[in-house]
């Protein structure tokens, strides 16, 4: 269970922080899916240190664990935050039901 624990945890710091770094660049890709789902381009840099946060949140998890679990689960709400405005621009494929 440790060897999976800190093999996922590690995988998920390196993917959080590789996106952190894209946006920061200002990648082509980010423009494009940040423009197909209206949001600002000014907006990639916070995301960016969301993302910056919570990568480094989950490696220092491993020295306080709360840490790395607040980091995980601010992770959660940022990319449950993502997929809903995802889907909230796609008519008829919100992922929430609305009244």
């Amino acid at each position: 269970m440790d060897i999976a624990y800190i093999a996922i945890t590690v995988v998920a710091a390196l993917a959080n922080g590789y996106a952190a770094l894209v946006n920061f660049a200002g990648a082509e890709s980010v423009r494009v899916v940040a423009d197909r789902v209206q949001v600002s381009q000014k907006c990639m840099v916070p995301f960016g240190v969301l993302l910056t946060s919570g990568a480094l949140g989950l490696v220092v998890g491993f020295a306080v664990p709360a840490l790395g679990t607040a980091a995980a689960a601010g992770l959660v709400a940022y990319f449950t935050c993502a997929l809903s405005a995802r889907g909230a621009t796609k008519p008829g494929r919100c992922m929430f039901p609305t009244p």
